[in-house]
């Protein structure tokens, strides 16, 4: 009688407190538990992996980015090598002009239109070299963020592999675990038959 009313304010108590279920087997807790924190660190891979797919997002971003400005300072270099072309062909057509008007060549470099065009073939020479310069320096900055962005596709590559592993072990460390609990309760029944 007296362990009847203690299973009795037992089963209460497990109502009350929302444990209606019988608890289960040791081995099966612990089935679970070997089930969950396998699930912790799959967890944990998966998000490592989304972290290096952002931080390759980021360099992808920022690579096509300075493609961009590649470009442009291509275009830019463009225009201005054919300024460049175009005054020194102006330069070049004034002198020739000059010459067969009888001019020498000591007062032809001091003809207005012979200096601006030497000024303007200057200004565009500088500004030709200073797009150049920021060329190269793009150029450098696409290969560094490429050579940024390999490592971490490597990483990923294992993490994945790491997590197909750990995944295979989940299944297979429980299986084992599941099917040593079998071989107990079988022991335990044949022993019961005995």
């Amino acid at each position: 009688m007296v362990r009847s009313v203690s299973d009795l304010f037992k089963s209460f108590t497990r109502k009350f407190k929302d444990k209606t279920r019988v608890p289960k087997l040791r081995g099966e807790i612990d089935s679970e538990m070997l089930g969950f924190a396998y699930e912790v660190l799959i967890q944990h891979k998966k998000e490592s992996i989304q972290h290096y797919k952002t931080a390759i997002a980021m360099l992808i971003a920022q690579r096509e980015t300075k493609k961009n400005s590649v470009q442009n300072v291509t275009d830019d270099i463009n225009k201005f090598k054919n300024l460049l072309a175009s005054v020194k062909n102006k330069k070049h057509a004034l002198t020739v002009a000059l010459q067969q008007a009888g001019i020498s060549q000591e007062e032809i470099e001091q003809h207005s239109d012979y200096i601006q065009f030497q000024s303007d073939y200057n200004a565009i020479q500088s500004d030709l070299d200073e797009k150049n310069a920021r060329l190269s320096k793009l150029q450098q900055d696409v290969k560094k963020a490429e050579d940024r962005i390999e490592p971490f596709r490597l990483q990923i590559h294992q993490l994945h592999q790491e997590l197909a592993k750990i995944q295979q072990e989940q299944k297979d460390t429980i299986h084992d675990h599941l099917s040593k609990l079998n071989e107990k309760k079988i022991a335990d029944v044949l022993a019961g038959i005995r």
